[in-house]
């Protein structure tokens, strides 16, 4: 196993999954910003107090004439020294819509984080990533309304660096048009990210920081609605077929 891709511990990933939570329960009150790429517009909440992930991941910007975001943070890292060192960093971006305006799915969303570390003498740290996504409008394609998808990617190690500090990164991603029953014509997303560093004894140190985060989305064509129909009467003749035949 590679020491340096080691999965987050089972403390880590509550505390990311008690986060998204939080994000939430927030109030609904702020200004809506809108940033627009060549398919896919992305929405979000410009008030800290809603969304607190403003913070740490500071104001998310569009890469050119493109569908991809980037975060580049000025101060998100982690520090532990000594004994009984720990030191945690955690933030929840919520974009709470993304859409297409040609009315396409959305489809996959795509993250990537990355960042550098140290582990001197020694210590550990940890970087997770939670990815959550809600349908938003009932498109009428089955009861799968109300249908949301979430994943979680993480970053470990314990492996002493020396002094020269070390790069990280990891990519996650989420399908909304391929995870929901119903058509993902506008989806919420929350980022929820977590840094943290620990040392267990005099002399050791552990640093962590999350550099930059991009976000990418697509839009894909939705399946025509003949296609579910036919899928559905596939499903109910391969079902009839299944059936034992009666004994006279």
């Amino acid at each position: 196993m590679n020491m340096h891709a080691q999965k987050a511990p089972l403390q880590l990933l509550t505390v990311m999954l008690a986060a998204v939570a939080a994000v939430f329960a927030a109030p609904a009150r702020a200004v809506p910003v809108q940033l627009c790429g060549q398919t896919v517009c992305y929405e979000y909440d410009d008030n800290p107090l809603v969304n607190e992930g403003l913070l740490l991941f500071g104001a998310p910007r569009l890469l050119g004439n493109s569908d991809v975001l980037s975060f580049t943070p000025a101060v998100f890292n982690a520090m532990a020294f000594g004994a009984g060192g720990f030191d945690e960093r955690a933030a929840g971006f919520r974009f709470s819509r993304i859409w297409s305006p040609a009315g396409l799915e959305i489809g996959t969303i795509s993250i990537s984080e990355s960042g550098d570390y140290q582990v001197f003498n020694g210590g550990s740290v940890s970087a997770g990533l939670v990815m959550h996504s809600d349908d938003l409008v009932d498109d009428g394609r089955g009861p799968g309304y109300l249908e949301s998808v979430t994943v979680v990617e993480s970053f470990g190690s314990s492996v002493p660096t020396g002094l020269p500090f070390q790069n990280w990164s990891h990519t996650s991603s989420i399908d909304p048009a391929a995870a929901f029953a119903d058509l993902a014509t506008s989806v919420d997303l929350t980022i929820f990210s977590v840094l943290q560093a620990t040392t267990g004894e005099a002399g050791h140190s552990a640093f962590v920081a999350r550099k930059l985060s991009m976000v990418a989305a697509t839009a894909v064509v939705p399946a025509p609605a003949s296609f579910w129909l036919l899928a559905s009467a596939m499903v109910a003749m391969a079902s009839g077929l299944r059936k034992p035949a009666r004994r006279s």
